[in-house]
């Protein structure tokens, strides 16, 4: 429900345009991803400490199906 609300603040301004509509539930979802990343950085290292967390973190970010594939499918799911 949150990301429709960009949609028609977009709409009553006037500025939904194919682009504007194609990114805008990215933006929206964006703080739900950066708290997803904070609360499992938070978690990790309290599990298993800062190195590995760390080490998690690079594979977990280079990781192209994560960077890809993943986002798209959080996004659709929230929708």
């Amino acid at each position: 429900m949150y990301l429709a609300i960009p949609l028609h603040i977009a709409k009553s301004l006037g500025v939904d345009s194919n682009l504007v509509v194609r990114k805008l539930p990215y933006i929206a979802h964006l703080p739900i991803a950066l708290l997803n990343d904070w609360f499992t950085w938070k978690v990790g290292k309290r599990v298993v400490g800062h190195d590995a967390t760390r080490m998690g973190f690079i594979l977990y970010f280079f990781n192209r199906f994560q960077s890809m594939h993943i986002v798209r499918t959080l996004t659709n799911s929230l929708e």
